[in-house]
């Protein structure tokens, strides 16, 4: 039996979106700022509140126009990293900013984001905001 391209897509679409808003991460290791709830073969995440007050301190100092560089001295100083032996560097910390999942969605392959199960960690206005000053200093 041959499938129609047009019938194919629908179905990859729709695997796409069932998998997005199921609130598991892809690989199954939960992004930083979250762990896996329940047992450890659970799929669904939810908010490590200590990780968690990282997450927000990144994107605070990001809205307030620090640059990764300094964010990542700061958490040092302040003793927020190493996080239970994950190192975050600024590298971590750039993926974490531009990471729609701590608003509370989950990026497709292609696509605008999608709203997920998952709790939020930030508010969806906190990134917007640090998305334009991260475009500001780009174009600087």
């Amino acid at each position: 039996m041959r499938i129609d391209s047009a019938t194919l897509e629908a179905r990859l679409t729709a695997l796409e979106t069932q998998a997005a808003t199921a609130a598991r991460p892809q690989k199954y290791t939960p992004p930083f700022g979250y762990r896996l709830s329940g047992s450890r073969y659970s799929t669904l995440v939810e908010v490590d509140p200590d990780a968690a007050e990282i997450v927000r301190a990144c994107f605070r100092l990001a809205a307030a126009g620090y640059s990764l560089k300094y964010m990542l001295g700061f958490l040092k100083d302040e003793g927020l990293l190493p996080y239970q032996g994950k190192v975050l560097g600024i590298t971590g910390i750039s993926n974490i900013l531009n990471d729609p999942l701590y608003y509370g969605s989950v990026r497709q392959a292609q696509g605008e984001p999608i709203p997920s199960k998952h709790e939020a960690i930030i508010s969806k206005e906190l990134f917007e905001k640090v998305q334009e000053k991260l475009a500001e200093r780009r174009y600087r």
